[in-house]
């Protein structure tokens, strides 16, 4: 019974301790381990003998002259070191808070007020010296800038596999910024947490740092950035899966394998130019993996009607406090404008609104389970949730194949992998991919978390060019509408001009037909009553003033013959048509630029009659 009790007290006392993160942990207990050394030399009842551990209760006095002389004065009076910041500070209180409790100790109140205070002072001591240019601005680590999230996550893709499942960063990098969660978080993540709902991936992670026991988890939505692939999870997701596939059935199925990404990060980092330093905007140091975490929740609440602050705290697992956490929650597709926004997607187009690259309806039924089988090494035995998701993954890598076979390295796994060395279908399905914004036109699909002004601004676009298109009009100024309002007058003044020289033309033909029949005419006289001969023009007839223009004109059209040197040779038939080709020329060149007069035919009334003459000449002609 003694050992019953006390194997129970010991479970209790592990499950106990389980409240606290790994983590955590390790940074308390490094905390713990130098207060205790400096009390062992100062403050040596305070320690035991035996176990050489803190005897808890600390007395008051130890305390304060711990934090004060060795901590406070040490670092700000001297110059042995820089100062120590405010947060690494608060961090011994919170170690000694721990202590505390896992002896089932509370620390006490006036203790713990006395302590708040003398802190609160030495952080406007820290400020202080950060006006002052003695101390860095910034504690931890920046954010990471979109930027330098770019370069960066470009840098990892081309990063050159030296084994197999190296091909993980990229998706891990990814993943990190577009969820919001710390490293530990990401790499806790299994198949079972991941599925496919409409035109997104959601992951479901199991609790955090700031909710251990998972009272408060969700999913949260992934989306895919078709126009910026080294940034595209879903992408990076389908590369990794497709290069590593095997998972063994009812394991664990993790979709990474605990390797360290924060020296994997350090590493490409260190790597960096001179001018690529310049991008992060900062030191090498003062990027890590937590640099993801600000920089996306950064960059989503800089945005102007973006998602609201509440929706981005509760994808950063942040705590909004008792009374908020219970009665502030998520809005109507909050968390799909945060994922949205987060996936570096256009906030200011219509394009924010794109659909994930997928197959149409027919080539979906021909890729059956046995096909996926063929493809995936041990596709049967992944979770329900993640089979959704293979068609819009393996849609991905066909969309993306040119990008992925110029930035990849050529001895990538990725491209000896069974999607491209033994797909069936591999020939069907490139070029057949689609690329949506809003509603797919070929299988319906509808995009989430779209903002309303972005809705409405694509249906007022498509309504726009659809009005253009079914009426033929284009969008134009009234300078414009001036230019071809001018040129259409010119247009048709020159086609009415042919209209008119054709008729005549046409009618000179048919009177020079009649007369050919008959017998050659001569030249008509006159009888003037003057006692004279008779005269070649009626009386009372003059000639007109401009008779040698009307020559020249004469000699310019086409109508006079070559071997003619004299208007008066010419037989009564020919003259009349050249008469003719010269007045239709001389009154064009007189009245095509001037003004119309009020008592002449409107251009549109002298075409509707031209038009109709027209018709009755075909008629005429078919009777």
């Amino acid at each position: 019974q003694k050992r019953d009790a006390e194997y129970s007290a010991s479970v209790a006392q592990s499950l106990q301790s389980k409240r606290t993160k790994i983590s955590t942990k390790r940074t308390y207990h490094s905390k713990v381990n130098a207060m205790t050394a400096w009390l062992a030399l100062h403050f040596p009842q305070t320690i035991d003998s035996i176990t050489k551990k803190m005897l808890i209760p600390l007395p008051k006095e130890a305390i304060l002259v711990f934090l004060i002389i060795s901590v406070v004065l040490l670092t700000c009076v001297t110059a042995i070191s820089l100062p120590l910041s405010a947060s690494c500070i608060w961090g011994y209180r919170s170690a000694l808070v721990d202590v505390c409790r896992a002896q089932l100790i509370e620390l006490d109140h006036l203790i713990d007020t006395e302590l708040r205070r003398v802190l609160e002072g030495y952080e406007k001591v820290i400020n202080d010296l950060k006006k002052r240019g003695l101390m860095k601005i910034n504690e931890g680590k920046r954010q990471l800038k979109g930027s330098g999230f770019e370069l960066l996550a470009l840098k990892l893709m081309k990063l050159e596999p030296v084994k197999k499942g190296q091909a993980w960063s990229t998706v891990f990098f990814v993943l990190m910024r577009n969820l919001m969660s710390r490293a530990d978080s990401i790499d806790t993540i299994m198949l079972q947490h991941i599925e496919w709902s409409e035109d997104c991936l959601i992951v479901e992670e199991q609790g955090h740092k700031g909710d251990q026991i998972g009272a408060e988890k969700f999913g949260k939505h992934v989306y895919s950035n078709p126009y910026t692939p080294s940034q595209s999870p879903v992408l990076a997701l389908a590369v990794l899966l497709f290069c590593c596939p095997e998972r063994g059935k009812g394991g664990k199925q993790q979709l990474f394998l605990r390797r360290s990404f924060g020296r994997l990060l350090r590493r490409v980092i260190e790597s960096l130019g001179e001018e690529e330093l310049c991008i992060l905007g900062c030191i090498q140091e003062d990027i890590g993996t937590h640099s993801l975490r600000k920089g996306s929740s950064s960059y989503a609440l800089g945005q102007v009607s973006g998602p609201t602050p509440v929706s981005i705290y509760l994808r950063m697992g942040q705590s909004l406090g008792k009374l908020k956490d219970r009665y502030i929650h998520f809005g109507e597709g909050a968390d799909q404008l945060c994922g949205r926004m987060i996936a570096e997607l256009p906030f200011d187009s219509e394009c924010f609104g794109v659909l994930p690259p997928h197959f149409p309806p027919k080539m979906i039924s021909k890729m059956t389970i046995d096909y996926r089988n063929e493809i995936v090494s041990g596709y049967s035995s992944y979770p329900r949730g993640i089979q959704s998701a293979f068609p819009f993954l393996i849609a991905s890598l066909i969309h993306h194949e040119n990008y992925l076979r110029v930035t990849l390295s050529s001895s990538h796994p990725i491209f000896k992998a069974r999607v491209f060395s033994a797909n069936s279908l591999l020939d069907d399905q490139r070029g057949v991919t689609i690329l949506a914004i809003g509603t797919s036109p070929v299988c319906g699909l509808k995009a989430t978390g779209i903002p309303a002004h972005l809705a409405v601004a694509k249906q007022v676009k498509e309504l726009r060019d659809e009005h253009f298109e079914a009426n033929g009009v284009v969008p134009i100024s009234l300078c414009d509408l001036d230019t071809r309002m001018s040129d259409l007058r010119s247009t048709m003044a020159t086609e009415f001009r042919n209209l008119i020289n054709d008729l005549q033309l046409g009618k000179s033909a048919t009177t020079n037909n009649s007369i050919a029949s008959e017998q050659q005419s001569e030249w008509r006289s006159w009888p003037w009553n003057d006692g004279k001969l008779d005269h070649a023009v009626p009386i009372g007839w003059e000639f007109p003033a401009r008779a040698n223009y009307l020559e020249q004109l004469a000699k310019e059209t086409t109508a006079l013959p070559a071997e003619v040197t004299r208007i008066s040779d010419l037989q009564i038939p020919t003259a009349d048509k050249v008469f003719d080709a010269a007045f239709s020329t001389r009154m064009s060149n007189l009245y095509a630029t001037i003004p119309k007069r009020a008592e002449e035919l409107s251009c549109g009334t002298l075409y509707n009659r031209l038009c109709t003459y027209r018709k009755k000449q075909q008629k005429r002609q078919h009777e």
